[in-house]
């Protein structure tokens, strides 16, 4: 090995090593910013970005990073729009009979899933706190929201835009 170090400010001189760190930046602020959240939300951002780039083949390979080294195909089904807004069921292991009726679903933001994929993580929004649910909807489209942020308005107006382009008997 040879240690060659880097001028300050001049990592573009390290193309191969900096490349995936430019990706992985570039990546994450437009995560953060098409979901209109805060950059303390990063380290979710991150996560979810990974798990994202490990279910894609990347260069010449037909396989992705995830099927090398599990032997199994990733379910995409559980791919979800990173800040969408969820809806989650709080853990109640007693529930009493006259509650039953009442909805008591925490509003929140999807921040991704946990190492097992079992649970999600969403943003309380009420208590200010990141929260593990296991009984949530999702709503990627903002469906109730006039103001809705970059995500939603692009997927509204992709919505909008492939109607009128799409000829009729594709639609199906």
């Amino acid at each position: 090995y040879q240690f060659d170090p880097t001028a300050p400010y001049s990592s573009n001189t390290n193309g191969l090593g900096e490349r995936p760190h430019q990706t992985i930046a570039d990546a994450l602020r437009a995560m953060l910013a098409g979901a209109n959240l805060d950059a303390k939300f990063w380290p979710y951002a991150f996560h979810h970005f990974l798990r994202i780039y490990n279910i894609t083949p990347h260069g010449t390979r037909d396989k992705t990073p995830h099927e090398l080294c599990s032997g199994r195909r990733p379910n995409l089904q559980l791919l979800r729009t990173f800040g969408c807004r969820v809806y989650a069921l709080p853990h109640r292991p007693n529930r009493r009979r006259p509650d039953k009726v009442l909805s008591d679903a925490r509003t929140g933001i999807f921040l991704g899933f946990t190492s097992t994929m079992r649970h999600a993580l969403s943003y309380d929004i009420v208590s200010d706190r990141v929260k593990e649910c296991q009984h949530i909807i999702y709503d990627e489209g903002f469906n109730d929201l006039d103001d809705k942020p970059p995500n939603a308005s692009f997927l509204h107006g992709l919505k909008d835009h492939t109607a009128s382009t799409v000829p009729p008997d594709l639609h199906d």
